[in-house]
């Protein structure tokens, strides 16, 4: 596989980038620091709307402080109208949220749901084989027509996991604030300075075959503070063979990116097109549009 940026664009006002979908030439961004949900045109990247999750109880320079973020990191689509923006639980409480957003209600009448997922959270907490000492960190998110994955950055546990559960029992219990319990894969991710990647953004191909992901590595020993960014993959795992822990991946050339939301622009038999946004640590993020060639994955 071969990947090239063929595009990029810094996101003005967008900072902390960390979840992406696409949906009818509209793209739908979260931010892990932001109360919003961002819309983008697809045509030229532009902000057309925002709509607002919850009323954040403090807020500096458009960013929530680190310390009470709810750290949005992943965002999925369960329906044709509905999206899922879900916390990474690498802090009880305060990032033990989600929030069910319907897009087609009018902003003015609360398209939001709020939604506790320590449960759920707190039973996947249980997996010391996974976390292996170290926090909870669901970095990434992706929806089949049967099951919604999680997938747990691995790169200070030393484990990156994805847990697969029903679509619809995971609704219920995050509905009903149940526990429910995953099946479970792990998978061996590429490193950078001896620095393991981790998964940090996901989304399923158009053929409904492969789970596209994307994992970065950074210099860094915990799962909250940032550290010099190394650089990011993409990668595929088959829908059909999860158990395979050896996933195919690429490099993106730009060892300064660290891809955090990714989602389809086209796909055909043998290359991928895809969009992905990026968290710069401080500064606003960026859109990029990634052309993946030579595969065999996709055919």
């Amino acid at each position: 596989m071969v990947a090239n940026i063929i595009k990029r664009q810094t996101l003005e006002g967008i900072y902390s980038a960390s979840g992406m979908q696409k949906i009818d030439g509209k793209l739908y961004i979260v931010c892990d620091n932001s109360p919003y949900l961002f819309t983008l045109n697809e045509k030229n990247f532009e902000t057309i709307n925002k709509i607002k999750l919850f009323e954040p109880q403090k807020i500096l320079d458009g960013q929530i402080p680190k310390p009470i973020k709810p750290d949005f990191e992943c965002l999925t689509q369960i329906s044709s109208n509905t999206l899922l923006a879900i916390g990474s639980g690498s802090k009880k409480i305060s990032r033990d949220v989600a929030y069910l957003i319907n897009l087609n209600q009018d902003n003015t009448k609360q398209p939001q749901t709020r939604l506790d997922t320590s449960n759920l959270y707190n039973q996947l907490r249980t997996h010391q084989t996974i976390l292996n000492g170290q926090k909870l960190n669901l970095e990434a998110a992706f929806t089949t027509q049967k099951h919604i994955g999680l997938m747990h950055r691995g790169n200070i546990s030393g484990v990156n996991a994805l847990f697969l559960y029903p679509k619809h029992d995971f609704l219920d219990a995050l509905t009903q604030h149940k526990t429910l319990q995953p099946e479970v894969f792990t998978y061996e991710l590429p490193s950078i300075k001896h620095r393991l990647s981790g998964f940090s953004a996901a989304c399923i191909t158009k053929n409904c075959k492969q789970i596209l992901f994307a994992c970065t590595a950074e210099d860094t020993n915990n799962e909250i503070d940032d550290g010099e960014i190394l650089g990011s993959f993409v990668g595929f795992i088959d829908v059909d063979d999860l158990k395979n822990p050896l996933p195919k991946t690429v490099f993106i050339p730009d060892t300064t990116l660290k891809i955090e939301g990714i989602c389809i622009k086209n796909q055909t038999p043998n290359s991928l097109t895809i969009y992905a946004v990026t968290d710069n640590d401080g500064t606003p993020s960026e859109l990029l549009e990634i052309q993946i060639l030579d595969l065999e994955t996709l055919a």
